[in-house]
Order: structure tokens, then sequence, then C-alpha cells
């Protein structure tokens, strides 16, 4: 409204943040190349991915955090692994069947991975994920 009023654009309101680029690594990393270097890589990192970075930060095994298991050291796993889940922009309804638990547990996780110590965790995960996947 403020261009047909002569008073110019805002343009805060074009620029893009943490968009995503769908296509193969070889255009994705064409795309990255041609835009400034962005803070967090444009592709998502894989479940995979993130439950290998999860168990070197952690050292708790996929398999343990999908088990029954209540010990402080699993169950701090499992909210780091939610913690990151959310931290990329997945959905926790998509995380449920790796982890076998229930959406309201999932988001319990997602609450406590915003706290504290859970959330220095995290944020060590995100940052050893993002340099793998600016490597």
């Amino acid at each position: 409204m403020n261009e047909a009023l002569g008073e110019g654009k805002n343009k805060s309101l074009y620029q893009g943040l943490r968009q995503q680029i769908l296509g193969g690594d070889e255009f994705i990393k064409e795309v990255e190349k041609k835009t400034a270097t962005p803070d967090r890589p444009i592709r998502k990192p894989s479940l995979q991915e993130i439950l290998k970075a999860v168990k070197e930060v952690t050292g708790i095994s996929v398999d343990e955090i999908a088990s029954r298991g209540r010990n402080k050291e699993v169950v701090l796993a499992r909210e780091v692994l939610v913690g990151v889940w959310r931290e990329y922009g997945h959905k926790l309804v998509d995380l449920q069947p790796t982890i076998n638990r229930d959406l309201s547990v999932l988001s319990r996780f997602s609450k406590e991975s915003e706290r504290g110590h859970v959330r220095k965790t995290v944020q060590k995960v995100v940052r050893d994920l993002d340099a793998c996947l600016q490597a």
C-alpha cells in the first residue's frame, strides 16, 4: 500500500528467512554458492543425520532412545532429539514412529528441550549438524 502512496517499499518484507529449497544436493549447493553465506544450511538434515549427531553428543544409541528405559541419560537424549528435530522445522508427528512415543510425550520433551542444560545440548548438536551440512 505504501508503494501506491509513493512512500516506497518496506524492504524488510521482501527478505527471506530460513527458506527451504527443494532439489538434489548439487542444485542446493549451487543455490548456496549464489546466495550470501547463510547462517544455517538450506537443506534440513535427515532423521538419520540428526540421530547420529545426538548419539555423538549424548552417547545414547538409537535403540536406547526408542526403548522403554527411563533413566536420566536416555530421557535427556530423547529431549535433545526432539529439540533438534523442532529446531530444523520438522513436525513432531513425523518423529513418533521412530522413538515409539505418544505425541503428548513428544510435546513435553519439546518444552523441556527449551530449558537450561537441555537447551545447551540442543544448541551443541545443531552447531555440529550445521558444520557437517555446510562442509
